[in-house]
């Protein structure tokens, strides 16, 4: 289930500032012996769908210049994790992920994520840094993953219901996104979700926002949308800013938890003649096996609470295989990026929010962050040389 259709590129203007020095590589992957490593790789629709046929972009770079997209995955209060290395080539270049990137594409807690980057202030320019993005996780995880005792023996723990009310999160996000619509974004985004009665993918996206009310929404129900996981929350129900008809949509992950070939199909589309270069931040790699013993007699209950982490990791591994083969490195280096921490350990829940499971988190993040010190700053380097160029047009 690998996403076909994606994103656009952004117009935010970058900042001044340059990339710090690091310590010189061990390796081509800058890692010691054994150390996990980020990875690199040698009009229209009618209302019953926002899919697209392709058509005439509405901008073309035309002389091989680099078009960079950031996509970031699903994972629930994991993602702490995408915000932290994130956060990480911000400090590093001194400039913001909507200045550093054409296009910002998410699904589910990462489409959450996305939506936090490209969202306005009063000023016009980014209102949120990734840290306080991820910040917001150990705050207020544990009131968006919230319910009273009652609840859950009613639901059966999800069996017989979500596992949760869609109140919390439903506020949670009117909170932080307010007013705020999807043509407002400060860079081009592409929001990921899926549609229960149509049975089509859904994509919300910055630019056709801009040109159509009836493809502009509230962030707040973008947000909703892409991270309504099966299971956990309750479907979201929501119209465009100029009203009905209204769409029945669920996570995003259901069709693609890694939205990176999403971006990448976009930007090649709009954009023939560009290079593309890809950074893909996961939010943590489960290597937990699923024993043959165990799931050979498993039934609908048994498989309820596992079936999506199966069906989310599948698509991400295809879609990382993928791109290796799409993006091979060029003169000046990697093409695409897969920043994917392994586990380990610690727990895959997605909806742990306990400040015990958020630290773990943040300190696989950092350990992952310093063994991958070479490649994060190659990183960094190459998308300041790229912002000084300026953006494409």
């Amino acid at each position: 289930m690998i996403g076909a259709i994606g994103c656009g590129q952004g117009t935010a203007s970058p900042k001044s500032g340059s990339a710090g020095k690091r310590p010189a590589e061990t390796a081509r992957t800058g890692q010691p012996d054994g150390a996990p490593a980020a990875t690199t790789g040698t009009e229209a629709g009618d209302q019953q769908s926002n899919l697209r046929r392709p058509t005439a972009p509405e901008y073309e770079v035309q002389d091989g210049r680099l078009v960079r997209v950031l996509a970031i995955d699903g994972g629930g209060i994991r993602g702490v994790i995408p915000a932290r290395i994130i956060w990480e080539i911000e400090s590093r270049t001194g400039r913001h992920a909507a200045e550093l990137f054409d296009v910002i594409a998410g699904t589910s807690t990462g489409g959450i994520i996305t939506l936090g980057l490209a969202l306005p202030g009063a000023d016009g320019k980014p209102l949120y840094r990734a840290n306080q993005l991820g910040d917001f996780y150990a705050k207020d995880g544990s009131r968006i993953f919230s319910r009273t005792k009652l609840y859950a023996v009613e639901s059966a723990d999800g069996l017989s219901r979500p596992k949760y009310t869609a109140e919390s999160l439903e506020d949670w996000l009117a909170e932080k996104f307010q007013q705020a619509q999807l043509k407002d974004a400060v860079c081009d985004v592409l929001v990921t979700s899926y549609d229960i009665e149509r049975r089509r993918v859904h994509f919300f996206n910055s630019w056709d926002a801009r040109d159509r009310p009836d493809q502009n929404y509230f962030m707040r129900d973008v947000a909703r949308a892409t991270s309504a996981a099966p299971i956990f929350f309750p479907p979201a129900l929501i119209a465009s800013v100029a009203g009905p008809p209204k769409f029945a949509l669920v996570d995003g992950g259901v069709a693609a938890n890694d939205p990176a070939m999403c971006g990448f199909v976009e930007t090649r589309r709009r954009h023939r003649a560009a290079k593309i270069m890809v950074v893909s931040v996961g939010t943590g790699d489960g290597e937990s096996p699923i024993p043959y013993d165990s799931a050979v007699n498993w039934g609908a209950a048994e498989w309820a609470f596992n079936v999506l982490d199966v069906v989310w990791d599948g698509s991400t591994q295809a879609t990382d295989e993928h791109l290796r083969e799409l993006l091979p490195d060029d003169a000046d280096g990697p093409r695409y990026y897969r920043l994917q921490p392994p586990l380990g350990e610690v727990s895959s829940k997605m909806d742990d929010a306990s400040p015990e499971h958020i630290e773990a988190l943040d300190r696989l993040t950092d350990d992952y962050i310093a063994k991958n010190d070479s490649v994060i700053q190659k990183l960094c380097d190459r998308l300041v040389r790229r912002s000084e160029g300026g953006k494409a047009p």
